[in-house]
């Protein structure tokens, strides 16, 4: 076992639709699973700057940071050939655009029902949708609903496209 603790970032996408978007990794750990953008964040970076990074390395999709709405993580083993202890920080994203080019990491990337996700999915990304699930209100933009339960972003700033 390598010892290894990485922190990974993630960005939480809803559409106007309310569907996800998700991401069939290319890469351990996950690979071929399906999951939230995201990937590691690179010393000296800053988590906003990770997320939005990742985001649109995988998807094309830009988007305006909300908060810190879920903290998760991977411990060794919980897939094939993982050693590594990730922590999961995932930021709500507002979509500037919804119009998804899978890219890097990201074999296939897409919008999906919050009830019908594709399979298999991370078990981090199983229990953030449940999450999720549990706080939609009917007729309601779940991005709505979930700013009552973000955490606000690092030094309490505000997020602008530069």
């Amino acid at each position: 076992m390598s010892r290894v603790l990485s922190v990974g970032i993630g960005a939480v996408v809803i559409d106007k639709d309310n569907r996800i978007l998700l991401v069939k990794r290319g890469h351990p750990p996950g690979e071929g699973y399906w999951a939230v953008p995201g990937g590691h964040l690179e010393y000296g970076e800053h988590i906003i700057e990770a997320c939005l990074r990742e985001l649109e390395e995988e998807t094309s999709i830009r988007g305006i940071p909300l908060g810190v709405i879920w903290i998760d993580e991977i411990i060794p083993n919980d897939y094939p050939g993982c050693d590594e202890h990730f922590v999961l920080i995932d930021l709500l994203v507002e979509p500037l655009t919804t119009k998804v080019v899978p890219g890097s990491d990201a074999v296939q990337a897409g919008f999906y029902e919050l009830s019908d996700p594709p399979s298999p999915i991370t078990p981090p990304t199983s229990r953030l949708i449940r999450f999720i699930r549990k706080h939609l209100v009917r007729g309601e933009y779940v991005i709505e609903a979930l700013k009552k339960h973000v955490l606000p972003l690092p030094g309490g700033q505000k997020w602008s496209i530069q």
